[in-house]
């Protein structure tokens, strides 16, 4: 796939978009693959990359909501490679900033299997899957897809590993609190540090080679975690259970009482690792300078793209409200769950996006 030079008129071709920031920089074409089960497999037919003045490369794709349970894609220059995340921003805004106090849900690290079974979006794809003590036979988080109120991939990579929110019907606080094999956390920011202790014995003088430590190092090598955004994860954030239990804390097991904040550092990292729907977002997130009037215009785009799609949403609704965003989306969401109860769960998922990508825009101007 040849890299093009990025021009503003990509607002108006597109609906979904990736920086690529470590490869392609000194290379005239990428090429995009999926990882499968027994091959990987060229997947470039929705895409195309752009140059951006910063030389990091912007991929942008012709269509975002339906290639969630690919998980990820993988770019290539031929030298190196560098995970596409397909998840967007605009499904996890609400929830990959939690209060500390929240008591809905949580971030779990998960294992990355191949999946047979038909009843799972992820059926013959990669899927997550609890990880086990000592490898042992793992036991899934729910028994039944009823159980499973939330579920919003954050970062995740095929064969290796993903990180997820999920609320559903487990023992949430169980899985906070007593877990002799931690991998939940009710923040991001706790569950990166729960990664990262995970990463860090599988050194000197531990040497775990539990699947969970040798998938941490990994998840964090192929996502190209600095060292210095790791060793800023470990200073911004308290031990978690599995240092807390090195240290011979006999709470190991208690999530720590004053847990860290999620800083603008981590959330940056975890922006830069995600897609988006807004490109004016991520050409924000990146600081990437282009002229005024360009900018202006592509906004202007994204506002009358965003408008259409709730004008539809809203014809579904009781004709009182103009737009969706922040203030009145829970109860746009019951509105539509009462008139639409058969598809309601596709309109939920444009109602998030759209009210976030609203929002996000009239933060932007």
């Amino acid at each position: 796939m040849l890299i093009k030079e990025f021009n503003k008129d990509i607002v108006n071709n597109f609906y979904g978009y990736f920086v690529l920031q470590h490869i392609g920089k000194n290379s005239d074409e990428i090429n995009i693959f999926v990882k499968k089960l027994n091959e990987n497999k060229i997947y470039e037919d929705k895409f195309n990359a752009f140059r951006l003045p910063d030389l990091n490369i912007l991929i942008c794709f012709q269509s975002n909501l339906d290639l969630l349970s690919f998980n990820n894609l993988v770019a290539t220059d031929g030298e190196s490679e560098e995970i596409i995340n397909l998840q967007v921003f605009e499904r996890i805004r609400r929830y990959y900033d939690m209060p500390k106090n929240n008591k809905v849900g949580g971030f779990l690290f998960y294992n990355s299997i191949p999946v047979w079974d038909p009843i799972r979006c992820h059926n013959e794809k990669y899927g997550p899957e609890t990880f086990s003590k000592n490898n042992e036979e793992p036991i899934p988080l729910i028994n039944y897809a009823e159980d499973l109120y939330i579920y919003e991939p954050i970062l995740s990579i095929n064969s290796v590993g993903h990180m997820l929110y999920a609320h559903s019907a487990a023992d949430e606080e169980w899985l906070m609190n007593e877990d002799p094999f931690p991998r939940m956390a009710r923040t991001l920011q706790e569950n990166l540090k729960q990664i990262v202790e995970w990463g860090d014995v599988n050194n000197n003088p531990w040497n775990n080679n539990e699947e969970i430590s040798l998938k941490a190092v990994q998840f964090m090598d192929m996502l190209k975690f600095s060292e210095e955004f790791k060793s800023h994860i470990r200073n911004t954030q308290p031990n978690m259970q599995v240092f807390k239990y090195l240290n011979g804390d006999p709470n190991a097991r208690v999530r720590p009482e004053n847990t860290g904040d999620l800083t603008q550092e981590i959330k940056t990292e975890i922006l830069k690792r995600v897609s988006h729907c807004s490109l004016s977002n991520i050409l924000r997130i990146f600081n990437v300078q282009i002229p005024e009037d360009e900018m202006l215009y592509i906004k202007e785009k994204e506002i009358e793209l965003v408008q259409k799609v709730q004008s539809n949403l809203l014809k579904s609704t009781d004709n009182t409200i103009e737009k969706i965003n922040d203030s009145n989306i829970d109860y746009v969401k019951n509105v539509l769950k009462q008139n639409l109860p058969e598809s309601y769960g596709l309109f939920n998922i444009f109602a998030e996006v759209y009210s976030n990508h609203m929002s996000i825009l009239e933060e932007i101007i």
